[in-house]
C-alpha cells in the first residue's frame, strides 16, 4: 500500500486562478481516500470506506510523513447519511419549507 499526501489545488471561481487549499489530499495506491488539514494534530477525514487495518496503515504512514499525530473520521455509511428530504418526508413538508 502506497500512501501519499498531495496538495489540494482548486480553481477560485471568483478570480479564475488556481489556489492551494490548506489541506492535503490523502491518496492510497493512486486513489483519493480522504483529506487532512495542514493543522498539527488534525484528523484524517476519510471519504472512502477502508478496512480497520487499512485505516491503521494510512494513519501510521501519514504520521510518519508529517511527524504529526493523526486521528481520523470514517466515511459515512450510506444509511448514516441523513437528508432533510429523505423518503419519509411528505411532499407537504417539503413544500412548506419554501413558503
Amino acid at each position: 500500500m502506497k500512501v501519499e499526501l498531495r496538495p489540494h489545488k482548486g480553481k477560485n471561481m471568483a478570480t479564475q486562478k488556481e489556489e492551494t487549499l490548506p489541506q492535503y489530499k490523502v491518496v492510497v495506491d493512486g486513489k483519493l481516500v480522504g483529506y487532512k488539514s495542514w493543522n498539527f494534530g488534525s484528523k484524517i477525514v476519510f471519504i472512502e470506506k477502508l478496512s480497520p487495518e487499512e485505516i491503521a496503515q494510512v494513519k501510521s504512514d501519514v504520521e510518519y510523513i508529517l511527524g504529526d499525530t493523526a486521528g481520523h473520521v470514517n466515511a459515512p455509511d450510506e444509511e448514516g447519511i441523513i437528508s432533510k428530504y429523505d423518503e419519509e418526508s411528505s411532499e407537504e413538508e417539503v413544500a412548506d419549507d419554501f413558503n
